[in-house]
């Protein structure tokens, strides 16, 4: 790219915007028609909830398209730099403006936050590029993604100029959900399209549509209930739904503690392709027997726990962490004698822990034998008495280790503990530091609580103890979501919770946190897309269910049917990219025609649950499964796994199907190791039967894949983007012939037995 000054823009961006957006460092000027409405129109704040105010966030703003933001508005956007460029690949070429700026990080010297405020977006600089086609391609849409991104995060230029759009990017959301916002996304949104009208004396309305995957799942689900006109359109991808980050680590750091690595390593095994377990479609009698085998019955309560959670079976691998990675910690702080009820009130675990909990469990008071200051009478470590300090618990006996260990301060009496109340950090109630066993000393670090460090003397106790992250990983049984069905494990029958249930639920803070003040029950005021794939194994398929259970509740079935699709796709992980990109991009195709012309969008997924696992299950007939993906089905010799010796055939038969209405199937490709046929179809055809026999001269497990291409229009290379992807896959194991061992070689005796179909989706 060139950097371009006011002479080397367009006429019309120099028309319209002239020299101070053409310069570095500049506020951007706002359009005559936004002039003076800051005081008349500025976004109402709602009332501040309780939650709120736990969460020490702002109050939550009600979003129109018209209303000016509070903070993130012209007067506090700087434009940066413009330049020209042009996109030349597929459907160009097509000349681009592309404007760089942001959104000034508030200097709370100056503009200090409200009383009670401790996080809010505004404390940091929000950089956006904003990328406008040439205005004979420009079709009055804007498209926008919000986290995961990075400073290189742009929309795909190729997927926003060929549909008309120009592309608003948040390129910097940084580590945490706090500074990714949909309020100033909503507020980026506007800046652009008030640019491009002023650029190209646009009129009518500008069609925005917002995306997002993870957290930017959870920001999508809070701009569509937290905002009405800036977005015709949101599509809620992989989403961390209300309560279900956190406790999702919950779930699986527990399943961590209490099956060892090999025994987890071993149910992997099973689920992988004709292994034995395969819970796509249900989990028969003699699976389970699988499953279940060498788990004892405290370790089969916490795999039937973590599953019925929504974790997806086929998907167990080891993204497991003993520490979750979001959402605990607040606990500890926000709900700061959970972790004492845990431990002793009936009806949490703790009271009797199983075998696994109380081998895991470290605690113990060390004495302070004397304290280390720096020359300014700072503490900076604490000597402990090594003969009191708790061991680790054994390996063998605990993956745990020093995991969530934590440093209590108690008075020499070993009763009192000494807690800072005004904190609102960890600091609350532990020391931050680390401990040599060895020599006693706990050498701290970070910022330490004052209260704390004045009750550090000699005589004194401090416990060292892993009580804490223990009890966390119960915390979802006693917060349970309504909703969701993941939470029905934890019901009676007539509905009533199994186990105490906690005042607050912290997980919710976090969820109106990273929500800039919506919680996410469902009150959608836009059209939605729920869009999911049953091999996300971070946001587990079953949340989406759940958050479609509460727009529908909220709304009511009828309105909900006008206002929501839900989109599950198979072998996609936590991303709508690779080979479910031309779904999802389909999905958008169809939403932009639904927002902007009322045509309605393909019917929703259909799906069904195995419970009390909640496992999502699609129907291996897409007349039934519905979505926008082609459905394949797969055997070799009429199983997902066959055994047989070298040069002996196996028969592999096919079936690939697109639901009605949703296009035809275009191409095939089969897969044994690096090796691919592609199949191009000389006519696309809504159903496909295919037969193939195939030998191996080499001994050795093959994974054999089967891939189905399907478009709408019947187009094996769409412009836009479009095939719609799936596969299948079996396994055959060949067996070393005990005469002629070491023969190498890969698949021969391919032998074609012909493909059968065509017949439109009435007939089938």
């Amino acid at each position: 790219m060139r950097q371009a000054n006011t002479k080397q823009l367009s006429n019309a961006l120099s028309l319209a915007i002239a020299l101070p957006l053409a310069t570095a460092g500049v506020a951007y000027a706002a359009p005559s028609s936004a002039e003076g409405q800051a005081a008349t129109n500025e976004c109402r704040a709602e009332p501040t909830s309780e939650l709120i105010k736990r969460a020490e966030i702002e109050p939550l703003l009600t979003i129109d398209a018209t209303c000016i933001d509070p903070y993130f508005n012209v007067s506090n956007f700087v434009v940066t730099s413009t330049r020209q460029n042009s996109y030349t690949g597929v459907g160009g070429p097509i000349s681009y403006t592309e404007i760089k700026g942001y959104f000034r990080a508030r200097d709370v010297k100056t503009n200090p936050l409200p009383t009670g405020v401790t996080d809010s977006p505004t404390l940091r600089q929000q950089d956006y590029v904003i990328r406008i086609p040439d205005k004979k391609f420009f079709r009055n849409r804007s498209m926008q993604i919000q986290h995961p991104v990075t400073a290189g995060t742009i929309i795909d230029d190729r997927l926003a100029f060929t549909n008309g759009a120009m592309s608003v990017n948040h390129v910097n959301a940084g580590p945490t959900n706090t500074a990714a916002h949909w309020r100033h996304s909503a507020a980026a949104t506007k800046i652009a399209e008030d640019i491009v009208r002023k650029m190209y004396g646009t009129t009518g309305r500008i069609y925005a549509y917002y995306w997002g995957c993870s957290g930017g799942g959870q920001m999508a689900q809070a701009a569509a209930e937290g905002q009405t006109g800036v977005w015709a359109g949101v599509i809620v991808v992989c989403p961390a739904t209300r309560g279900n980050p956190a406790h999702a680590f919950q779930w699986t750091g527990h399943f961590a503690l209490a099956l060892s690595a090999e025994k987890r390593a071993r149910l992997m095994s099973l689920r992988a392709v004709g292994n034995g377990v395969n819970a796509s479609d249900g989990l028969t009698d003699a699976e389970k027997t699988l499953l279940y085998a060498g788990l004892n019955a405290e370790e089969q309560s916490v795999l039937n726990e973590v599953l019925a959670a929504g974790y997806p079976l086929n998907e167990l691998n080891t993204f497991l962490f003993l520490s979750p990675i979001t959402g605990t910690n607040e606990i500890f702080y926000q709900d700061p004698t959970y972790e004492d009820d845990f431990w002793s009130k009936p009806g949490y675990e703790g009271s009797n822990p199983p075998s696994y909990l109380a081998a895991a469990k470290m605690d113990g008071f060390a004495t302070i034998t004397a304290i280390e200051r720096d020359a300014a009478g700072a503490v900076t470590a604490v000597h402990l008495d090594p003969r009191t300090i708790p061991t680790v618990p054994a390996a063998s006996a605990s993956p745990i280790g020093t995991t969530g260990q934590r440093f209590y301060v108690y008075r020499a009496d070993g009763r009192t503990r000494v807690v800072d109340p005004d904190s609102h950090s960890e600091a609350y109630g532990e020391l931050a530091g680390s401990l040599d066993r060895t020599t006693g000393v706990l050498t701290l670090s970070g910022k330490n609580s004052p209260v704390l460090l004045g009750a550090l003397v000699k005589g004194a106790k401090i416990r060292v103890n892993n009580r804490f992250l223990l009890a966390a990983y119960f915390y979802p049984r006693h917060t349970i979501v309504p909703g969701y069905y993941q939470y029905d494990q934890y019901r009676n029958a007539d509905g009533t919770p199994k186990y105490p249930q906690r005042p607050l639920n912290v997980a919710d803070i976090t969820t109106i946190k990273q929500g800039a003040g919506v919680l996410s029950l469902g009150n959608i005021k836009t059209k939605v897309m729920l869009f999911q794939n049953l091999s996300d194994f971070l946001a587990f398929p079953s949340w989406v269910a759940g958050y479609a259970n509460t727009i529908e509740e909220r709304l009511g079935k009828a309105k909900a049917d006008q206002m929501l699709r839900v989109y599950y796709q198979e072998r996609g992980g936590h991303t709508n990219g690779g080979i479910v990109g031309g779904v999802f991009n389909q999905a958008l195709i169809d939403m932009m025609a639904w927002a902007e012309k009322g045509i309605a969008p393909k019917p929703s997924s259909q799906w069904t649950f195995e419970l009390p696992l909640t496992q999502v299950i699609l129907s291996p007939d897409a007349t039934i499964r519905r979505g926008l993906q082609p459905v394949v089905e797969l055997k070799v010799d009429g199983s997902d796994h066959a055994t047989v010796d070298v040069n002996q055939s196996v028969s592999l038969a096919a079936r690939l199907a697109m639901p009605p209405s949703t296009g035809k199937i275009v191409q095939y490709n089969w897969t044994y190791g690096a090796a691919t046929d592609a199949i191009v179809l000389p006519k696309a055809l809504q159903t496909v039967d295919v037969a193939r026999t195939v030998s191996f001269t080499t001994p050795g497990n093959y994974i054999v894949r089967l891939t189905a291409n399907g478009q709408r229009d019947g187009l094996v290379e769409p412009a836009n983007q479009t095939l719609a992807q799936n596969y299948k896959e079996v396994r055959v194991t060949v067996n070393a012939p005990p005469a002629r061992p070491g023969v190498t070689g890969g698949p021969s005796g391919e032998d074609w037995q012909g493909i059968s179909g065509g017949a439109g989706p009435t007939s089938r």
